[in-house]
């Protein structure tokens, strides 16, 4: 069956047939993988990762036929869902999209004008094409996008 929107009279747009291919599911902070220590102030690292992981949202929003895009690195890398300049406002506390300090301000990782444009080239940018093109393709066919923003509260366990 093809997916059809229209407009009601109340202005309210209906589906024909399976909504969920309107749906991208966005998982942003479930990994803990970082692709790169450069730099990082190792003993802090793990402490971070407990508090500042969005645990499982990557096992808790796995539906199948809906679109996920699932960020493959821990935001204490590359938080893509901060702005990518000085707008950011945690960028003054050492946590835009790269961050340099850890949830209680403590030096998470040492400033690095060169490494933090490779990050935002190579995973931030990257990151925004590939969920701007998995939006546009919805609105291109269905004209809507239905974007979750998938987070947590869960914390683990500290690890001392």
């Amino acid at each position: 069956m093809m997916n059809i929107k229209y407009e009601t009279e109340s202005g309210m747009y209906l589906f024909k047939g399976d909504i969920l291919d309107s749906f991208v599911l966005h998982i942003p902070h479930a990994s803990t993988h970082i692709p790169n220590l450069e730099g990082f102030v190792l003993d802090k690292v793990q402490e971070n990762i407990n508090l500042l992981t969005d645990w499982a949202t990557d096992k808790i929003f796995d539906v199948d036929g809906v679109e996920k895009i699932i960020t493959p690195f821990s935001r204490l890398f590359c938080d893509v869902e901060r702005f990518e300049d000085e707008s950011e406002p945690m960028v003054n506390v050492g946590r835009g999209f790269f961050y340099t300090n850890g949830y209680d301000g403590s030096e998470l990782r040492k400033p690095n004008e060169d490494l933090k444009e490779l990050v935002r080239r190579d995973f931030y940018l990257k990151h925004h094409e590939l969920f701007y093109d998995k939006v546009k393709k919805r609105l291109d066919k269905y004209g809507v996008c239905h974007i979750v923003d998938c987070h947590s509260l869960y914390q683990q366990e500290i690890i001392r």
